[in-house]
């Protein structure tokens, strides 16, 4: 496959569409009720920082980026398929079968992966913990390819988020049933499990500031496969009085060259840049965050001796990225 990668989702800004109310979707139900998915036996449970959860093959990889998740089966091919996971802010959604929903993934598809157009409405495919839908692309890369993409979204303490399957026709018909199954695992934290929960309503942080995290702060994440190549710009800027922006923008190119070298067609997109606000807080070296629109992260965070502050997963301690001061 030889077109746009799905890119990072971006918290779309406001447009007429937000004044659409959303209509109550139409589709077979997949699977089991909400609730009742289960796992294939032997799959292996992945769990997220910011408190979701999800079952997977043993033999493929899940790593995170700041812009996402990207998901690897063990026999993947770079050229002809890539697998994510996303998040951005549900700016009032609340059905994923809905139309305002269902407008809002077609602007995103046609960010990050252009000349693919949606084929039908859409249909219901439940997680464990309420209402999902998958949403079945198709087009032709500029070559001639016929490539397929399918997105699966659900709506969860005020995140609009879930996966995306973007192969050629062979290895979409071999990946979207295990997908899928992926999807319908999806699962927010438990709090009688230990696991990281979202903060409610009036629940105050911890008043604890460290000083060293007051400023502004730029990474970067890159993604690149199915011949396409995904940069998001990432700035966190941490306000002596609590408060937080964070804000996210990517581009997208995609190009092929013939055995000569010689370019024969290039692509490239840009999503609208997008902004979230929050306050934060850090403690014995955890900076947690909590949303305006809802949800909390939790980072372990740490400096580098040049100065830049590094992120990590706050249980593993696995390196998620690193953040040059620019402030």
């Amino acid at each position: 496959a030889r077109t746009g990668a799905p890119g990072p989702a971006s918290p779309a800004t406001g447009d007429a569409d937000d004044a659409v109310t959303d209509d109550p979707g139409t589709g077979n139900a997949a699977g089991a009720a909400p609730g009742e998915a289960r796992a294939p036996d032997g799959w292996v449970l992945y769990r997220h920082a910011l408190g979701t959860s999800m079952y997977h093959p043993p033999d493929w990889s899940v790593r995170e980026t700041p812009a996402g998740l990207v998901i690897t089966p063990p026999d993947h091919d770079p050229d002809r398929e890539i697998i994510v996971g996303t998040a951005s802010d549900a700016r009032g959604l609340t059905d994923p079968m809905g139309l305002r929903a269902r407008r809002r993934i077609d602007r995103t598809v046609a960010e990050t992966m252009p000349g693919l157009e949606r084929e039908g409405r859409g249909r219901r495919v439940d997680t464990r913990d309420g209402v999902g839908a998958a949403y079945d692309y198709a087009g032709l890369a500029p070559d001639g390819t016929r490539v397929r993409a399918r997105v699966f979204a659900t709506i969860a303490d005020g995140a609009l988020g879930g996966l995306s399957l973007l192969a050629d026709e062979e290895l979409f018909e071999a990946r979207a049933g295990v997908v899928e199954t992926m999807f319908t695992t999806i699962h927010r934290a438990d709090a009688d499990a230990g696991e990281e929960v979202a903060a409610g309503p009036g629940e105050d942080l911890a008043p604890d500031l460290d000083p060293r995290l007051v400023g502004a702060f730029r990474g970067e994440a890159i993604a690149s496969g199915a011949g396409a190549y995904v940069n998001t710009q990432l700035l966190y800027a941490l306000n002596a009085d609590g408060t937080l922006l964070f804000g996210a923008r990517s581009h997208m190119n995609a190009s092929q060259r013939d055995a000569s070298g010689n370019l024969r067609w290039t692509a490239d997109g840009v999503t609208d840049g997008s902004v979230r606000t929050g306050r934060w807080t850090a403690e014995r070296g955890v900076l947690t965050i909590r949303w305006d629109r809802g949800g909390s992260s939790r980072f372990a965070y740490g400096f580098e001796p040049d100065g830049t502050l590094a992120l990590r997963h706050p249980v593993t301690r696995e390196l998620i990225d690193i953040y040059s001061r620019v402030r």
